[in-house]
């Protein structure tokens, strides 16, 4: 279990520098509670598809994997969307960036666990 959680504190950290690289690529100004929301609905959702793999009440199948990938990019995809609704400078490009690393990295996770599992 602390090496699932140090997992997701590696996971977290290069979702941190893919954020605010491109954050800082786009000029997107928000205030900082906007990614305190983010790591914490992200981290949430890490947490439950990372222990559900380890301890086997999620069994990955090819249609169980699509389904979490689509879940990981509903998830990113609404985040953005609700950010673009209250930031004027939000853009599409970063929507688009910040959506894909997403779906990638929760990607990544999946393997990861399964490796570690």
């Amino acid at each position: 279990m602390f090496t699932i959680l140090k997992i997701l504190s590696v996971i977290a950290l290069l979702d941190y520098i893919i954020y605010a690289y491109y954050k800082k690529h786009y000029n997107i100004y928000l205030n900082n509670d906007c990614y305190k929301y983010r790591i914490i609905i992200c981290y949430t959702f890490w947490i439950i598809i990372s222990f559900s793999i380890f301890y086997n009440i999620l069994h990955i199948t090819r249609n169980t994997y699509i389904i979490t990938i689509l879940v990981s990019f509903l998830l990113y995809l609404l985040m953005n969307i609700y950010n673009k609704c209250n930031y004027t400078n939000y853009s599409y490009c970063f929507m688009c960036v910040d959506t894909i690393f997403g779906v990638i990295i929760a990607n990544l996770l999946i393997i990861i666990i399964l490796y570690v599992k």
